[in-house]
């Protein structure tokens, strides 16, 4: 009697303990956090505000969530943006970067209509999503964080806690995160990537080290040996060292990753599973991967997207190039490539290599559409990291009139900074 009392006992405490909650005074609806923001704004300044807890706007995936949602807010709020950017009437994505709206939406008869806007609020009164201007129209907005595990760790994100901590050496850090009960963090989702990086900016300066080691092979393996399921490597970067860092500079692109050398201090972050007891047995020193010097590895010809002229390029991350590169070009051309990234992020542009016949092979780069010019190179002029306001940025590029070069190179990854 007394083992079975016990046995009941202990599993009571776990299913108490493993009981999803809400952190930041969130409210836990069908199984997800939602925050209610009443003040209205347009939808940039909403998306930025929900940035701040690691949140998205929130996003909606099944009828019952359409429903829950719409019972949540009923007489709290009329109209609030969702986090659905939409590039054309056919193509709508979550800002929670599980891509297209395609298994479940609820969009009103007739929407999504991009003529209306690119953005998407929920209509509280039937449940019912309807396109609208991102920049002048204001609603309220509901932010939205996955549930976690009850912990008395400050930074508690989806059954994880984290610290940060100043400067240390990977074999340090690692030291000091194994002493925590945890490792350097392991990032196995976009969503989370996003939550360090709100987070971080708030707690430490400069880059943070994570638990990612990079071999000479180009084998990335995380400490904590959880399986590579994903990957925000800068795809500008070139794998020279054998450690591994989160960017929060423009530097390298905020929230990517980059080669870092074991043997340097940096800021770091430290992850462990929340609601577990911390154990009190000294860990072993952790090992420092070798130092040997990685042989610089360029980005593969088969990742860059060549896109002819006038094209809507695939969302951010990715490269794109003039027309037939690395060949000569064609004379007299212009081009036109609009560029696009999840409504949460801004795009960061980096033009690699731009080797041109004259000052007549000129690229222009607009904030959004074709209005406001953030930048304009012929090749003479010092290149640089262009960042644009909102989700969207226009680049255009005319060549002159022989064909004596090969034209340019260019990324752009989502930001923000």
């Amino acid at each position: 009697m007394l083992k079975k009392l016990i046995f009941v006992t202990i599993l009571v405490f776990y299913c108490v303990a493993a009981d999803p909650i809400c952190t930041n005074g969130f409210t836990l609806v069908n199984n997800k956090c939602l925050k209610l923001i009443s003040n209205t704004t347009n939808y940039n300044s909403a998306e930025q505000y929900c940035r701040g807890f690691g949140a998205t706007l929130m996003t909606v995936k099944d009828s019952a969530e359409n429903d829950a949602i719409k019972t949540f807010l009923q007489s709290s709020a009329s109209m609030v943006w969702m986090g659905i950017y939409c590039l054309t009437n056919e193509q709508c994505f979550w800002d929670d970067s599980s891509k297209n709206v395609s298994d479940y939406s609820n969009f009103a008869t007739g929407f999504p209509l991009t003529d209306e806007g690119n953005c998407v609020y929920f209509a509280v009164a039937t449940g019912k999503w309807i396109s609208g201007d991102c920049d002048s129209q204001q609603r309220a907005s509901v932010c939205e964080l996955p549930t976690t595990v009850a912990d008395d760790c400050p930074h508690n994100f989806n059954g994880n806690c984290y610290t940060f901590h100043e400067k240390q050496k990977f074999g340090d850090a690692q030291n000091t995160c194994q002493q925590e009960g945890g490792n350097l963090a392991s990032i196995l989702s976009e969503q989370e990537n996003r939550y360090i990086i709100s987070q971080a900016s708030k707690q430490v300066s400069g880059d943070l080290l994570i638990g990612a080691t990079w071999s000479s092979d180009n084998n990335e393996q995380w400490l904590d040996g959880s399986t590579w399921q994903y990957s925000n490597i800068d795809p500008a970067y070139q794998h020279i060292m054998n450690c591994m860092a989160i960017a929060n500079s423009v530097v390298h692109f905020a929230k990517g990753w980059y080669a870092v050398s074991c043997g340097m201090p940096y800021s770091f972050v430290c992850k462990r599973p929340a609601g577990a007891a911390v154990s009190t047995t000294v860990p072993p020193t952790a090992t420092v991967p070798p130092t040997a010097t990685v042989l610089p590895t360029a980005i593969p010809q088969t990742d860059i997207v060549t896109q002819s002229c006038n094209a809507t390029l695939p969302m951010a991350p990715g490269f794109f190039t003039s027309p037939g590169f690395p060949q000569n070009l064609a004379t007299s051309i212009f081009c036109t490539y609009q560029l696009n990234t999840i409504g949460s992020y801004r795009i960061l542009l980096r033009i690699i290599d731009f080797v041109p016949e004259s000052s007549d092979n000129v690229i222009n780069v607009y904030d959004g559409d074709s209005t406001t010019l953030l930048g304009s190179f012929n090749g003479y002029t010092p290149l640089a990291s262009l960042v644009s306001s909102g989700n969207r940025m226009t680049v255009t590029f005319s060549s002159g009139p022989t064909d004596s070069f090969q034209g340019f190179t260019a990324t752009y990854t989502p930001y923000s900074g």
